[in-house]
C-alpha cells in the first residue's frame, strides 16, 4: 500500500509539474526562435522534487500498516493480512507530538488522499491550462498584428501556435485519464464510509477487480501520452 500512495503522489506532483513548464513555456518565450531546450540538470532536480515530495506524504503509511492474521470465511483457514491501524508496533517510537499528528493523519486518510492526490493534480492541470491559453491568445493576437504584412513570420508562427495547442491538449488528456481512472476508487470509498452500507465479499472483490482494471488502464495509456508530449515538443 505504500508503494500504492507513492505512485499516486509522483503522478499527481508529475502533472502539476507539466502544468507549471506549460505555462512557463507559455509566458517564457512565446516566439519559436527563442525556444529553448531544457537543460537535463533542470529535469533531473525537478524528478528529484516530485519524488522527495511524494516520498516525504507517503511517510506516514509507514506506521499505519502492519501484517494480521484473519480467518478467511471462504476457506476457514487462517491467512496473513494488511490493516490500517494508529497502533501499529512501529508507531510506539514516534514522539508524542508525532504520533499526535500520526491520528489526526488516520482519522482525515480518506479525505487527504481525496484532496491531494485527486483533485490537486486535476484542478491545478485545469487552472494552468485555462492560464496558458489566454497568454497563448494574448500573445498570438499581439504576433498578429505585427507580422500581418510578413508571410515567413507568420506561417512561423502559426506552427508553433498549432505545436502549443497538440502539447495543451495532451496535458489535459493525461489529467481526464487520471481523473476518471481515479475517482471511482475515491467515490466508492467515501460512499461507503459515511453511507454505512455493507458489502458482500463477491461485492468487494467486483469493486476491487474495477479498481485494478482502472489502474492498468492508466497506466497503460499513460506512457502513450507521454511519448506524445514528448514527440510533439520535439518537433
Amino acid at each position: 500500500m505504500l508503494t500504492h500512495v507513492v505512485s499516486l503522489g509522483i503522478t499527481s506532483f508529475t502533472l502539476c509539474a507539466l502544468g507549471i513548464d506549460r505555462f512557463h513555456a507559455a509566458t517564457s518565450s512565446p516566439q519559436p526562435k527563442t525556444r529553448r531546450v531544457e537543460r537535463c540538470r533542470s529535469v533531473l532536480l525537478k524528478m528529484l522534487l516530485v519524488w522527495l515530495s511524494a516520498l516525504l506524504l507517503s511517510t506516514p503509511e509507514i506506521f499505519l500498516w502492519q501484517l494480521s492474521q484473519a480467518v478467511s470465511p471462504s476457506t476457514s483457514r487462517m491467512v496473513d493480512s494488511c490493516t490500517i491501524t494508529p497502533s501499529s508496533p512501529l508507531s510506539i517510537y514516534l514522539p508524542d507530538s508525532l504520533h499526535s499528528l500520526l491520528l489526526r493523519y488516520h482519522q482525515g486518510r480518506m479525505w487527504w488522499c481525496f484532496g491531494c492526490y485527486f483533485c490537486l493534480p486535476v484542478l491545478f492541470t485545469i487552472l494552468c491550462q485555462m492560464a496558458t491559453r489566454n497568454v497563448n491568445s494574448d500573445s498570438s493576437s499581439a504576433q498578429k498584428q505585427r507580422n500581418h504584412d510578413d508571410h515567413s513570420n507568420s506561417q512561423k508562427s502559426q506552427q508553433h501556435q498549432a505545436v502549443e495547442r497538440q502539447l495543451n491538449c495532451t496535458l489535459l488528456a493525461l489529467a481526464v485519464v487520471y481523473g476518471v481512472c481515479a475517482l471511482p476508487e475515491h467515490v466508492c470509498n467515501i460512499t461507503l464510509a459515511y453511507m454505512h452500507i455493507t458489502i458482500s465479499e463477491g461485492t468487494a472483490a467486483i469493486l476491487a477487480l474495477v479498481h485494478h482494471f482502472l489502474l492498468f488502464l492508466k497506466c497503460a495509456v499513460t506512457p502513450v501520452l507521454l511519448l506524445c508530449l514528448c514527440k510533439v515538443g520535439s518537433s
